[in-house]
């Protein structure tokens, strides 16, 4: 008896229609990433004219104006596209990093010269959490940002562990409390100036978390009888 032919599902004709289709699509989105990234370079050449225009014509804040009025862009916008726009000027193989997304685009476009010519977005780059080498067009923004700046020789600080003791509300009067609140408020402070140089940036539910918890410890703190100055009495009087 002939033996039943064994076929190979993944050739199926009906799959090979869809695989192509999926290819072909591939193709017009690196295209489309490349011309984003040609389109990124241009703006941020006609914002390096304008940039250049208003600073010989007008005030310095003419540019900050200008970029609110009429184009409506973020200063941190318009830097990411000027960097592109310069980056462009300087390297043959730009195009090469034009097919990144827009985030990695801006990231490389900021290093020194002598670290984007040993750049390709096929380069291995080691994650230094990890240990793992990963392809540069391959890499999350973060997983870039930490691959580059061990090449750049540039190290993390270390994170202080805060004495859980010097965060605790032990008083047993109002005076000690208030020390208390107020030695708190003192490392939370210092703690704001550091989060603030870090990367990245909150997302609005972070920030109207943050908002609220401000709102509450203020409604906490004014309505808290132990804030409350106990009232003398009138001379003359005594309580009863």
């Amino acid at each position: 008896m002939p033996k039943a032919k064994v076929t190979d599902i993944l050739n199926d004709p009906a799959l090979r229609s869809h695989t192509e289709r999926i290819l072909a699509l591939q193709e017009q989105e690196r295209q489309a990433r490349q011309r984003l990234g040609e389109i990124i370079a241009a703006i941020g050449a006609e914002l390096i004219a304008v940039r250049e225009a208003l600073d010989k014509l007008a005030a310095k804040t003419a540019w900050l104006r200008w970029l609110k009025q009429h184009v409506h862009y973020s200063v941190r916008s318009a830097e990411n596209y000027m960097c592109v726009a310069r980056f462009a000027k300087k390297f043959a193989n730009v195009c090469d990093f034009f097919v990144l997304d827009p985030s990695l685009l801006y990231r490389i476009a900021a290093l020194p010269d002598a670290i984007v010519a040993t750049l390709t977005p096929d380069t291995l780059l080691t994650d230094p959490r990890t240990g793992k080498q990963i392809a540069l067009r391959e890499m999350s923004a973060r997983t870039l940002d930490r691959a580059l700046d061990a090449l750049e020789g540039k190290t993390t600080p270390k994170k202080t562990k805060t004495d859980s003791a010097g965060v605790l509300i032990s008083g047993e009067t109002r005076e000690e409390v208030a020390a208390d609140a107020q030695r708190i408020m003192g490392l939370l402070s210092d703690q704001l100036v550091e989060i603030r140089k870090r990367k990245g940036s909150l997302t609005g539910a972070s920030k109207q978390r943050v908002l609220e918890s401000i709102e509450r410890l203020r409604s906490i703190v004014l309505k808290w009888p132990a804030w409350a100055t106990p009232t003398a009495a009138p001379a003359g009087r005594t309580s009863r």
